[in-house]
């Protein structure tokens, strides 16, 4: 099982996320990958995902690359691997509460890959992007 764990992007700095994750791991006795995306190019992050899914061992990967959640839901799409061996969290913080809390929220994707209920954060800076080029 592949799970890839990122942030809402709401203050939650890297180094909160990797303690979470590495917390996760220890509950759930899985190896944790730290942002395994850090200095490579683009065009490889696909590689390496690929790598991941495709070793077939427990992992938690923290991430900032949405290149890596594109490929995990692509391989799902591709059939390449079932809806079980891959879970898409997200760490996040509640801003509504004193103290501040933060917890884990895992979201689903349908069979088109699509995420439902997803809840802002760095994701949507490249399709805001993307959008925004496409209306010149």
């Amino acid at each position: 099982m592949i799970i890839l764990a990122y942030s809402d992007g709401r203050g939650l700095t890297a180094s909160k996320l990797q303690d979470a994750v590495i917390q996760k791991a220890n509950e759930l006795n899985i190896k944790p990958i730290l942002f395994p995306e850090n200095g490579i190019h683009p065009q490889f992050q696909t590689d390496i995902i690929d790598k991941f899914i495709f070793s077939k061992e427990d992992l938690i990967i923290a991430t900032h690359s949405e290149l890596f959640l594109l490929r995990a839901i692509r391989r799902y799409e591709n059939k390449d691997i079932e809806h079980n061996e891959l879970v898409i969290t997200q760490y996040i913080q509640s801003v509504n509460s004193t103290p501040t809390k933060c917890f884990w929220r895992d979201l689903d994707y349908d069979e088109d890959g699509l995420i439902d209920q997803f809840n802002g954060g760095m994701f949507e800076q490249g399709y805001e992007e993307r959008f925004e080029i496409n209306q010149l």
